[in-house]
């Protein structure tokens, strides 16, 4: 959540400079290319995230699947009792 709040904090202070898009003097063109660089490096953030969190709907997904399946086998599972079966 935090990385969001700063990715849309960045996104909103950004110099005039670059939302102009042409830099008129040397200051201006660093602070462009590094207004440049920290966009770039947000959205690498933000779809690293984004994978890593379609990563683990699928694992998760995947979990709840076999417990649905292990309690539909074993009900007495889910309560905590052991059923020994010879």
């Amino acid at each position: 959540m935090n990385t969001f709040k700063l990715f849309f904090f960045l996104l909103l202070n950004l110099d005039r400079h670059f939302v102009s898009g042409s830099p008129s003097n040397d200051s201006s063109s660093s602070e462009w290319s590094t207004n440049n660089m920290l966009i770039s490096f947000c959205l690498i953030i933000m779809l690293i995230l984004l994978s890593v969190n379609i990563f683990l709907f699928i694992k998760l997904n995947k979990i709840d699947r076999m417990t649905d399946r292990l309690i539909e086998n074993n009900p007495l599972w889910s309560n905590g009792y052991i059923i020994k079966r010879n």
